[in-house]
């Protein structure tokens, strides 16, 4: 209580209110949203950077407007355009403006929090934090907690777990694949999800983490990427040259609810010019400008382990490469068993060490 005395959040909006149930346990409320999404609510709306970089100035209501409004069982998804008057806009400058498409989400927290695993900083991870003035101390401390999945034995396997037996968790971690999705590139993007299968089972679980198709209409009629309850790898027909890995936390615990990785189609490009610039002088898989497709595909692999990696809760880890020396890296004895670098999180992608007559250490 004192904390929330001594502390007092902003009201984000007021809605009138429609109608009201009351019954016995308690009082339900049907409120209108519709300016709260349609109107120029700075905390759910363009962002101050972007207003400055494209000096934009006011919401233009005659074109903006509510798309989509939809809801699932533990969340709410909006999707709304909004035009902006901009001196300065990215495109299309003879119109003075910027319209812009925007989602907002709201989700739904489990009852009972997860119990927090604290931060060491020995170790990456993301974390978050928060002051706790419960500590028995003289000024107050921030502690910190990870961003993890959570996983737990099944009640009837708990023996079984103990004595170091592999089982499967209460709830696998499932990725689905966008159905948009290249045929030719799934299973390298499912592969690359479940190589993370190892590390799990090194904590004692099997299949802790699946890749699957998402189903279809007629399977699953209700099934949506926009479900919180389905972490989905997402394809986007985009020339952007990226692939990344955000996740949604629960703020009290640091427990992972869901993830959706953004799978740039360029992301290609992207791979080839790094394989080709960084090992075309020993490696003929990359001397040219198309790769056959299993040597793409195993670029691709690589990309979708890494992104996984961060929706698992891993930053970067740009420092394990320092591990490997000169000598290492021109060994192809080493590198067929250890590779370029000991993290999947580091960048040391290829082997831009070897020189010609290096051997397969590529």
């Amino acid at each position: 209580m004192a904390v929330e005395n001594s502390n007092f959040e902003p009201i984000l909006y007021s809605f009138p209110i429609q109608a009201i149930k009351k019954d016995s346990i308690n009082n339900n409320v049907v409120i209108d949203v519709t300016d709260f999404f349609s109107k120029d609510v700075p905390s759910i709306g363009f962002p101050k950077r972007s207003r400055t970089r494209y000096k934009a100035t006011r919401l233009d209501e005659k074109r903006s407007y509510i798309d989509t409004l939809r809801s699932y069982p533990l969340n709410i998804e909006s999707r709304h355009v909004k035009t902006y008057l901009a001196s300065s806009p990215p495109s299309n400058s003879s119109t003075g403006s910027i319209s812009l498409e925007m989602s907002n989400s709201m989700i739904l927290l489990p009852k009972e929090p997860m119990k927090r695993r604290y931060f060491d900083q020995r170790v990456g991870w993301f974390a978050r934090g928060q002051q706790d003035y419960g500590l028995d101390a003289q000024e107050t401390k921030t502690v910190r907690y990870l961003d993890r999945w959570r996983l737990e034995v099944k009640d009837e396997d708990i023996a079984k777990f103990k004595a170091g037996e592999l089982v499967e968790p209460k709830k696998q971690i499932v990725y689905y694949i966008d159905p948009a999705t290249p045929q030719q590139w799934r299973k390298y993007i499912k592969q690359g999800i479940e190589d993370w299968q190892v590390a799990f089972e090194a904590a004692g679980f099997k299949n802790a983490i699946i890749a699957a198709d998402a189903p279809t209409k007629e399977e699953d009629p209700d099934w949506s990427p926009e479900d919180v309850r389905y972490s989905v790898v997402r394809y986007l027909a985009s020339p952007i040259p990226n692939a990344n890995g955000p996740h949604v936390s629960d703020p009290r615990s640091g427990e992972i609810l869901e993830s959706d990785i953004n799978w740039y189609h360029n992301v290609m490009t992207l791979l080839r010019n790094w394989f080709f610039v960084q090992t075309a002088a020993i490696n003929p898989d990359a001397q040219s400008t198309e790769f056959d497709e299993a040597v793409m595909g195993r670029l691709i692999r690589f990309v979708s382990s890494h992104e996984v990696g961060h929706t698992l809760g891993l930053p970067h880890n740009m420092g394990s490469s320092i591990a490997y020396n000169v000598e290492d890296l021109r060994d192809p004895e080493f590198t067929k068993k250890f590779g370029t670098a000991p993290s999947i999180m580091d960048y040391a992608r290829f082997n831009y060490i070897a020189q010609p007559g290096d051997g397969d250490v590529a």
